[in-house]
């Protein structure tokens, strides 16, 4: 690894969406975040990368990416998470990469190409990423959701646009990769739906509040949170080996 080379930077909302792949990092050392929940730095395959944690939703993803990509140079940004599904064809623990990210109303914005071959070459699909500006929730909301933004959306997430859209104006080369973390025809429970906030951002104390209330989703919400972990040893693979590229 060259000391003075630009860092491939991996960004995800969550902790346990980053945690398989911050497990992997050798010569590993926090680094000042700023308004992130985490900033790590670390070898990977050799090469030097930063493991960022901005926290969910689309505010948070903005306020991260800016600071990390107003300081620092890196090569390119590589972002890593969760996301529920809109395509039929796509079951939980898929991986996707995005051809490209949209809005449901309006734009477009297009993934490094090369970095997309290295995840399609490493087993993601390609599909259409959609950020919205709330968790999509019910079978019925994604559906409504994919006639409205066409066949070809595979995914709806929060923070992918955000991400994107910083990369652009900074010039960085960037991708997005996600895990399927709940189908098209399926729900997410109830407490998590109703702990967030205005952008989607969800109050972990406010879920476990509405958790008390709603002990039938307790299951449910077992079954997500084994999803996750499942999810991010996935994703963690996938940057593995776009690191060794």
């Amino acid at each position: 690894m060259r000391r003075g080379s630009h860092p491939l930077l991996f960004a995800a909302a969550l902790p346990e969406e980053a945690a398989p792949l911050c497990a992997r990092l050798s010569s590993v050392s926090r680094k000042e975040g700023g308004p992130l929940l985490g900033l790590i730095e670390g070898t990977l395959r050799r090469r030097r990368v930063l493991v960022a944690i901005t926290g969910d939703g689309a505010r948070a993803a903005s306020r991260g990416a800016e600071h990390l990509l107003g300081g620092e140079r890196p090569s390119a940004l590589v972002v890593l998470g969760v996301a529920g599904g809109l395509s039929p064809g796509l079951r939980p623990g898929d991986l996707v990469a995005a051809i490209e990210v949209r809005r449901p109303g309006g734009g477009a914005l297009v993934p490094d190409p090369r970095l997309t071959r290295l995840a399609l070459a490493a087993g993601a699909s390609p599909g259409v990423v959609i950020s919205a500006p709330r968790l999509v929730g019910t079978a019925l909301e994604k559906s409504r959701l994919r006639a409205r933004c066409g066949p070809d959306a595979a995914l709806v997430d929060l923070e992918s646009w955000a991400f994107a859209e910083i990369a652009r104006r900074e010039g960085v080369p960037f991708a997005v990769l996600r895990a399927v973390s709940d189908a098209h025809d399926e729900a997410l429970p109830a407490p998590l739906l109703e702990a967030q906030g205005e952008d989607g951002a969800v109050s972990r104390l406010a879920m476990a509040r509405r958790t008390l209330g709603h002990l039938s989703s307790l299951p449910a919400l077992i079954v997500l949170q084994r999803r996750l972990r499942r999810c991010a040893l996935a994703l963690a693979d996938l940057a593995e080996a776009i690191a060794r590229e």
